[in-house]
């Protein structure tokens, strides 16, 4: 409802009528006025509510993004190798060191005095036994019988 003014003059002893009809609009406006502004607080309690939900999620979210950099953190580089055939050997715990491939013919062997706890040796098969003699690094497979 739109806001009427009202003209008041004073009557003729003086004084301003006041008559039922006339507080009657001003309690309608009063009214009108209470109803938009009940509406108004209602709008903003639950603008208020809304943006205390956003802000929750947003925390939520930039927790997870701090989660998910941590994790990212704790992975491997990709430079960590770089060529084909590159192997990746703890040397100590958290300390991941790059061992590049061997050579043809070679094997991977434990060996505790190499800086990555092992070493390329030379792959060897024979029938039964190893010959006298094998070399150091040798690494001798008894073949399947």
């Amino acid at each position: 409802m739109a806001y009427v003014k009202q003209t008041w003059t004073d009557g003729s002893g003086g004084g301003t009528p006041v008559s039922a009809a006339r507080l009657a609009v001003i309690e309608d406006g009063i009214e009108a006025t209470a109803i938009v502004a009940d509406a108004g607080a209602a709008d903003a309690t639950t603008a208020l509510a809304n943006a205390a939900t956003a802000q929750g999620d947003a925390t939520t979210a930039l927790a997870d993004a701090a989660t998910a950099q941590v994790t990212a953190d704790a992975g491997l580089p990709e430079a960590t190798a770089t060529a084909k055939g590159d192997l990746l050997v703890a040397q100590a715990s958290a300390d991941v060191i790059r061992v590049a491939v061997g050579t043809d013919g070679r094997a991977l062997e434990a060996d505790s005095s190499a800086p990555a706890g092992v070493a390329w040796g030379r792959l060897v098969t024979v029938a039964a036994t190893a010959p006298a003699g094998p070399t150091t690094g040798d690494l001798w497979l008894k073949p399947k019988v």
